[in-house]
């Protein structure tokens, strides 16, 4: 993620919520995946002009998609 690339910062969302279903995450990437989705959730809610909330709701979505699909 120090690139700060989307494409990073998704796979850090990914990666990090995904290990968060398995086990509790230490203070350190509870903070860097919350700061990740911030982020995004910000960059999200910009460029497609919806709230951010639905935004959160899609991401939402989505993570459960690719965890329902491994």
């Amino acid at each position: 993620m120090r690139d700060g690339t989307l494409e990073s910062i998704c796979r850090a969302i990914r990666d990090l919520s995904t290990f968060s279903y398995r086990k509790k995450l230490n203070d350190y990437d509870a903070a860097l995946l919350e700061r990740a989705r911030k982020f995004l959730l910000d960059e999200w809610e910009i460029s497609f002009a919806v709230p951010v909330n639905d935004a959160q709701r899609q991401l939402d979505l989505l993570l459960e998609e690719g965890r329902s699909s491994q």
